[in-house]
């Protein structure tokens, strides 16, 4: 534990090392943990191999393997003397012409991702894609495309640039000798699974090889004409080949790599490891003869032999899970990996094998007392299901291992967790049926059960003050000790898993788990304060200081807290993290799957600022949590800063200073803020005269109240069930009625709410109420009303359509001889119809026919038929349903037929002329064939000229169909004529035709729109008046909101800013669109010009900015109000004047008069010439005139004689103008120039 005193000297030498961690180093294995794809060498010292981001070479056949180059997606690299080509993702080539030296990167011409390189020579490159091949002639400057016939192809082999090979997803082996024009299927799986192809591969030009999932094996000794298995000594797939020569090969595959000394008929396993070890699996070989050669795959493994196989040689001496990693001096780190200890003396640039605590078991966890002393557990038997149960020894840090007596350990089936507090002083935890926790105070001679319990974790802060977590049960308990381990009490417990829990000293500790369980004690647990974490499942947790400290999740995302656990940032990912550590010289090391081991420096800043997120959001206020940390500067003058618009012109002071090493939380309520306003807030603090801003949050005030019609569901015929909702946030809401009506902007009719008053408690409150004595089949609009305060309110408007009494489709006329069966689908939704008849004949229906059904009952419906005789050919008939419902007749649709084949095209009486369109309809029928084509045509004369199709524009025949079309872009008050048009079997027909004038045109000159200025900064209300002529229905869109409106609208509560917007008349096509401004407000400024006349002294002041009138007081007492923006007032000596405007948010303008004068004299208005006397004299005086814009118009000096100078004002219109003198002093004077 750190002496208090000395804490603030300890974080000051730690912030003086720690400047960074956005970095990791990777320590093994080396130079990637990403698994090798394929590796090729160039001479026998220099080399290359790929992963699937990463081109790393060798200069010393191996010894040393450096970075190259990022690359992005590769698959496939291959060397060809000088030429190197790597192909990878979207179509990308990199390529090398001085032997990996540089590369350039180029693209084949596509997004395919490619898979396989083959040069063929110095010029002609082969590549391929999934499903193309790309070839070059000029060494990747141009590339052919050819595409291959398969659904997915995994490798190719070209042989030259006509005859190549490729194996497929779906079990296929392709061959194609015209340089890919042309492929033909070899071989076919197809029909067994699995039976993706791996990989393809030609020692010659006759015999080649093929590997299939899961390790099938085939040969071919006529150049892949012809396939056949073979499967002697093949256990596993294979992924790559490498001939030496006809009879020596090698391969790399499942669990290693394999040779075949027979040409390919027989393959050895000539592995790394004897046994199968899982993510073992080599992809890429490559050998400079038949003894020397490397392999790259799995774990980032780069494995070299020298002896044709028989003994491999790793360059990383971890490839293996490092379960945990430990800090024991500067020049010893350990780590341990499966039963056996690794060692590194230089912080983990590079690993040696230590030592195996017992050879043939198992080892799990390790605690050093010190650089030497130290212990592990260890035991059972490698490849049984037995577990290490025994305690061992090491002296030497970890070289040599004894087992003490152990007497009195006895646990089954294992233990789990071991701490030692000093060389005798320690505790051991296991256990299944009998779980037990252990004390030794010899060292591990002799133990003995201090507590009925397994204990998964187990941390001392001195010899008398410890902690465990209890595993085993659906309940994990935390356990606390403060007499060296003789008695436990429980101090927390969870349902979820606790992960992980780490104490910096007796009182201050930390716990997570799963879904994001975190707590903080500062009592030593006998309170827990809940910390926010993400919902994720933590395993492993460290802190640096009290306040700096890490947690790792079981997928390995690693989460940072500056502040004592209040926030959490992620730093670094890094899949399954068994382990992490911080050394004393604040080095994070971290210690994962496959050999994994990274390292990084304790980072943080200075003063760590954080702003949680707004709670309590309320209608005009919120609560904000900031949470300073000084973790190595002190933090002076803190402020949390909240505004609008990205402003931070509000703020509140929380303290003038934090010590180094202090954590402090101020929670700051914030009040009169607007209401449905999005504010920005920050912290800001400085350290050493620099300033820190926390990141900027945000957040929204509620709105007043939330207001909102909902959809109106299944509607009657006469009524609905109108729903909407309402919060109510800072005012009651009263009178709450629905209002609906015909028209979008008239509701004619009131219904009060099942609720007519709603407290603000801030619940969403459903409202409702039924809509009666409706018309069927009629569109309504309705919305909700009510009182704010005493504002009127309204809802969002909605539409809904009453339901119609009835619903009668005609079906298409059956014809048979002279007969005609004549058929209606009827549905009643208000009452039986009955007297059903077909009512037939010219279109007076002067005849009828009795239907089989003569009454259809309510919600219910039915086919209706009528079968007619003897009828006339060459006649259209007309035909509608009659029947009777509640008293009333009702009728069908109107619909035609004949016996013989006919078109006939009808336009519809009525029309609807709108302001630059027209919508006209129709009806149609046709017999003996369908009717396609069916349009308007239209003109200014009866030549027509312009087409337009209806819809629908065609029908089958034998039907009736009424037709709808609108014409667009119409000339304004214009005779046009128009008639129907369509075809039947390549015959065209037309109506009669008919004619409308077109609508008024909208003024230009419609629309008169008057701005109005924000009244003060900050205020966002300048408003916007758009007043119209002519009374319509118009939209209009502003800032992303639409407003409808029919003679005029006021849009309020607008920002500063320039604003685009187009206004547009219900079912028009053209808009009229404007653009205008809001002015910002500013502080009033002005200029002031202060001169003696004839009547004493007098100021003239000119106001460029702020909004009239302008009130001015003298000396605090005596006023005057201005409405113009040029004012003059006599003043005296000594005065002080202060300028104000309408508003007073835009501040005061001070003059002060000063209480010397200059003495010169004259009178105004002046003439032509005016003389002034002046104090000085015999001398130049400089003279400047300016208008009463303040620009100058003239300089010039004159003589001073006898007290006076003459100036000549005759070249100078009418007006106001200032003189300025410089002589003794500089003095200003007003000309008035008649």
């Amino acid at each position: 534990m750190i002496n208090t005193k000395y804490l603030i000297l300890f974080l000051l030498l730690l912030c003086l090392n720690v400047k960074g961690q956005d970095s990791w180093q990777l320590l093994n294995p080396k130079p990637s943990s990403s698994n090798g794809l394929d590796i090729e060498f160039v001479s026998e010292t220099k080399g290359y191999y790929i992963t699937n981001q990463e081109l790393f070479y060798t200069l010393d056949s191996g010894t040393q393997w450096s970075l190259k180059r990022s690359i992005s997606g590769a698959k496939d690299l291959s060397f060809k003397n000088n030429l190197g080509i790597i192909v990878g993702a979207y179509g990308t080539v990199y390529i090398s012409s001085d032997m990996g030296d540089s590369w350039s990167i180029t693209n084949v011409g596509s997004n395919e991702w490619l898979n396989t390189v083959t040069i063929i020579d110095e010029n002609t490159i082969v590549v391929s894609s999934n499903n193309s091949i790309f070839i070059s002639k000029n060494k990747g400057v141009d590339w052919q495309q050819q595409n291959i016939p398969s659904i997915w192809v995994n490798k190719t082999f070209f042989l030259t640039a006509n005859i190549g090979h490729a194996v497929t997803e779906n079990g296929e082996i392709f061959k194609t000798i015209d340089g890919g024009i042309n492929w033909v299927t070899t071989a076919s799986f197809v029909n067994y699974a699995p039976n993706s192809f791996f990989t393809i591969y030609f020692k010659n030009e006759n015999v080649g090889f093929a590997t299939r999932e899961h390790n099938e094996f085939y040969k071919t000794t006529d150049g892949g004409d012809t396939w056949v298995a073979i499967n002697e000594g093949i256990n596993n797939a294979i992924f790559s080949f490498q001939f030496i020569d006809d009879m020596i090969g090698f391969g790399a595959g499942e669990y290693g790599m394999y040779k075949t000394i027979d040409g390919g008929d027989n393959w050895t396993r000539i592995a790394i490891e004897n046994a199968f070890y899982y993510a073992s699996d080599m992809y890429g070989i490559y050998f400079l003869n038949e003894n020397n050669g490397f392999s790259v795959g799995q774990r980032g493994r780069i494995a070299k032999t020298t002896d044709s196989g028989e003994n491999w040689e790793l360059y990383s001496p971890i490839n293996s899970d490092v379960s945990q990693i430990g800090y024991l001096s500067p020049t010893r780190t350990i780590a341990r990996v499966g039963s056996d200890f690794f060692v590194s003396s230089d912080k983990g640039i590079s690993w040696d094998y230590l030592s195996t605590p017992r050879v043939g078991s198992y080892t799990s966890n390790f605690d050093f007392v010190d650089a030497n002393i130290g212990y592990c557990i260890a035991g059972g038997s490698v490849g049984t299901s037995s577990r290490p149960s025994s305690i061992y020894k090491t002296t030497d840090g970890g070289a040599t291992w004894v087992q003490p007596t152990n007497f009195g350990l006895n646990v089954d089936p294992a233990i789990y967790s071991l701490e030692f507090v000093n060389e005798n002083l320690g505790f051991a935890s296991g256990g299944f049926n009998q779980k037990r926790t252990f004390k030794t105070t010899d060292g591990g001679e002799v133990w003995r059960v201090v507590l009925q319990e397994a204990m998964g974790q187990i941390q001392f802060l001195n010899s008398e003050i410890g902690y465990a977590r209890r595993i085993g049960y659906s309940t994990d308990i935390v356990y606390k000790t403060i007499d060296g381990g003789e008695n436990w009490v429980e101090v927390f417990s969870s349902e979820l898993d606790i992960g992980a829990f780490y104490f910096i000293d007796p009182e201050l500790g930390y716990m997570v788990g799963d879904d994001g369980l975190a707590f903080k004690t500062v009592d030593g647990g006998d309170t827990w304060i809940e910390l926010d974490l993400p919902y994720l499942d933590f395993e492993h947790l460290v802190f640096h200081t009290e306040l700096i400290g890490y947690a790792v999740d079981d997928y390995g995302v690693i989460l940072k807290t500056e502040n004592g656990g209040y926030t959490w940032s992620q730093i670094y990912q890094n899949y399954e993290i068994n382990d992490i550590i911080i050394t004393p010289g604040d080095e994070i090391f971290i210690a994962g799957n496959y050999g994994r081991i990274l390292k990084s420096q304790v980072i943080t800043e200075d003063v760590s600022l954080v702003v949680k997120e707004a709670i309590n959001i309320s209608v005009s206020g919120a609560s904000l949590e900031t949470i300073v940390a000084a973790n190595c500067n002190e933090a002076n003058n803190v402020q949390l800063q909240y505004g609008e618009n990205g402003n931070f012109n509000n703020s509140i002071e929380l303290t003038d200073i934090i010590q180094v090493g202090e954590l402090a939380t101020y929670t700051s309520v914030l009040s009169s803020l607007k209401a449905n306003t999005e504010y920005n807030y920050r912290a800001v603090a400085f350290s050493d005269d620099i300033e820190i801003k926390s990141e900027v949050g945000s957040f929204t005030t509620l709105p007043s109240y939330i207001f909102n019609m909902d959809f109106i569901f299944n509607p009657g015929t006469t009524n609905a069930t109108l729903v909407g909702h309402i919060v109510a946030n800072d005012l009651s809401i009263s009178n709450i009625e629905f209002q609906y009506g015909l028209e979008p902007n008239s509701f004619d009719n009131n219904l009060t709410s099942s609720i007519t008053t709603v407290n603000p408690t801030g619940e969403n409150i459903s409202l409702e109420g039924i809509a009666e004595n409706l018309e069927p089949d009629t569109t309504y609009y309705v919305r909700l009303k009510a009182n704010h305060g005493t504002e009127s309110i309204y809802s969002n408007t909605v539409s809904f359509k009453t339901k119609p009494n009835y619903i009668i489709t005609n079906t298409s006329p059956y014809f048979l001889d002279s007969q005609v069966n004549l058929s209606a689908d009827i549905y009643t939704n208000n009452g039986e119809i009955t007297d059903l008849v077909f009512e037939y004949g010219n279109k007076s229906f002067t005849n009828e026919a009795v239907t089989d059904v003569n009454t259809i009952q309510p919600s219910f419906g039915q086919r209706v038929s009528a079968t007619i005789n003897y009828l006339e050919e060459n006649v259209t008939y007309f035909y509608r349903i009659r029947g009777n419902q509640g008293g009333n007749v009702i009728y069908g649709p109107v619909g035609i037929f004949s016996l013989t084949d006919t078109v006939f095209l009808e336009l519809g009486e009525e029309i609807i002329v709108k302001r630059e369109s027209v919508e006209l309809n129709g009806r149609v029928y046709s017999q003996g064939g369908n009717l396609i084509n069916i349009q308007i045509e239209y003109g200014t004369t009866l030549d027509f000229g312009n087409l337009q199709y209806v819809t629908p524009s065609a029908i089958l025949s034998g039907s009736t169909r009424n037709i709808h079309a609108e014409l667009q872009y119409l000339i304004p008050n214009t005779l046009y004529y128009y008639r129907l048009k369509a075809t039947q079997n390549d015959i065209v027909y037309y109506s009669e035709h008919r004619q409308f004038i077109s609508g008024e045109k909208l003024p230009s000159d419609n629309f008169k729109i008057i701005t109005t200025s924000e009244t003060c900064v900050d205020k966002n209300n300048g408003t916007i008046m758009i007043t119209s002529e002519i009374i319509s229905n118009f939209v209009i869109d502003i800032d992303n909101t639409s407003y409808s409106f029919t003679d005029e609208i006021l849009i309020e509560n607008l920002s500063p800013g320039t604003y685009y917007f187009c206004i547009t008349e219900m079912d028009a096509i053209t808009s009229s669109c404007y653009s205008f401004e809001v002015s910002s407000s500013e502080l009033v400024t002005g200029k002031s010009y202060v001169y003696e006349s004839n009547f004493g002294k007098s100021i003239d002041v000119n106001m460029e900015k702020g909004t009239m009138p302008y009130t001015v007081k003298i000396n605090d007492n005596q006023e005057k109000i201005f409405n113009t923006s040029n004012f003059t007032f006599y003043v005296n000596e000594g005065d002080k004047v202060l300028v104000s405007s309408k508003n007073e948010c835009e501040g005061i303008l001070e003059i002060n008069i000063p209480l010397k004068t200059t003495g010169d004299l004259f009178v105004n208005p002046v003439k032509e010439l005016v003389e002034i006397s002046v104090k000085e004299n015999h001398i130049n005086l400089m003279i400047q005139i300016f208008d009463i814009n303040g620009s100058l118009l003239n300089s010039f000096t004159e003589y001073v004689d006898n007290n006076k100078i003459a100036i000549d004002l005759k070249n100078y219109s009418s007006g106001i103008y200032f003189l300025k003198i410089n002589g003794d002093n500089i003095r200003t004077h007003k000309l008035i120039k008649k």
